[in-house]
């Protein structure tokens, strides 16, 4: 599924309004999928996050991502 807040309903980016339907109130995340290849792209909308999660995280991969974006 990802972040992306057109599918989570929630933004927290100013310029981009609050969507009323789905209201998330707090999103922790425990894992990457082996889909990402430990690309965490949008990490920073949860607000909760596992410090084992952390470790399969690949720096190189969101920076990537990042620049093609």
């Amino acid at each position: 599924m990802g972040m992306d807040y057109a599918v989570i309903g929630r933004t927290d980016i100013r310029g981009i309004p609050q969507l009323s339907t789905p209201f998330i109130y707090k999103i922790g995340v425990f894992s990457l999928t082996a889909a990402s290849h430990g690309n965490a792209q949008g990490i920073g909308v949860a607000d909760y996050i596992r410090l084992s999660l952390t470790r399969q995280i690949n720096l190189y991969d969101i920076y990537m991502n990042s620049i093609t974006a």
